[in-house]
């Protein structure tokens, strides 16, 4: 049998859809290749690479996967605990709010930027439905966010107003787009991809198979190269792997400070002598983001890595 290399850019339950130099396949995931990944919530993600074999019919097999170079991941939320891989070998995350309807959410926004920051991927930010506030009510939404150094954009897709800047920042690179449910990554991506809807489709006719569930990773591309990854709406994030004294480390801004602080093993939370605390009393590091961090090291502080305590923590919903 022949043996070719491809990516994943569909995942179903016990096959998926990848893109080889033969075009897409759909191809089998036998249990022999699940049994060597045991433990993992998702042996395989949109995005991941691997060698695939290929049959007489031209059915392909999964046989090898790649180390991921990046990952978004999360908590998963069944039993037993395991990393739920969003999406894989991804340059850019790009985490979406709107500023109103629903309401923007500061803490749920931080929880997806750190997904990035803990995967070694990019995180960026982009607010939607800047038509339905004021300017100066987006500028200071998203001054956190600036003063830490993530690339920022506001949009409107309706309108079509900041998209330009975005598909430039877009272009050329894979990048996953999360956010929670109904802040318009469906209309933003009508805008940026017209031609959306019909890639599903062609996905569909190119299998025999249904694809239209509320758990899909869609992988579309971008007319100038690269592609985005549009996922569903996601209402718990709790990262997955991080211990306490680790989590400071995936704040940005938080870096310049650490390793000046009294106490080595301080975590940034009242203890004395803090350099994270300093820095937020001096306007160095933004008041709301201190506050965020403090929530989600509560969360990891509660009993490990448990459904409960990502719970206890509904900020990502």
């Amino acid at each position: 049998m022949e043996t070719i290399t491809g990516v994943v850019i569909a995942v179903r339950p016990r096959w998926v859809l990848a893109r080889t130099s033969m075009g897409e396949i759909a191809c089998d995931v036998p249990r022999r290749f699940m049994r060597g990944v045991r433990g993992e919530r998702t042996p395989l993600a949109v995005g991941d690479r691997g060698t695939i074999e290929i049959d007489p019919s031209g059915r392909g097999r999964v046989i090898k996967r790649d180390p991921r170079r990046t990952k978004v991941a999360r908590l998963g939320s069944r039993r037993p605990l395991r990393e739920h891989v969003i999406a894989a070998n991804v340059d850019q995350l790009l985490a979406l709010q709107s500023i109103a309807e629903p309401d923007f959410n500061a803490h749920g926004l931080d929880r997806l930027l750190l997904l990035g920051e803990v995967g070694g991927v990019r995180p960026a930010v982009c607010l939607n439905k800047i038509d339905l506030n004021d300017p100066a009510g987006t500028t200071d939404r998203l001054a956190p966010y600036r003063q830490a150094g993530y690339p920022c954009f506001w949009v409107c897709a309706l309108s079509g107003e900041g998209l330009d800047e975005l598909a430039a920042f877009l272009a050329g690179r894979e990048t996953v787009l999360l956010g929670p449910s109904g802040v318009g990554k469906s209309t933003l991506l009508n805008r940026l991809l017209p031609e959306a809807a019909q890639r599903t489709a062609e996905v569909s006719k190119a299998t025999g198979r249904g694809i239209h569930t509320t758990t899909r990773v869609d992988y579309l591309d971008l007319p100038g190269g690269g592609a985005v990854l549009d996922t569903p709406g996601i209402r718990t994030i709790q990262p997955f792997g991080i211990a306490p004294a680790e989590l400071a480390v995936h704040f940005p801004e938080f870096r310049k400070v650490l390793g000046e602080c009294h106490f080595k093993d301080c975590h940034h939370a009242g203890e004395p002598g803090c350099a994270v605390a300093a820095a937020v009393a001096a306007g160095r590091i933004h008041p709301a983001r201190y506050e965020s961090y403090g929530r989600i090291l509560e969360g990891l502080r509660c009993d490990g890595q448990t459904p409960a305590a990502a719970q206890a923590h509904p900020d990502g919903e």
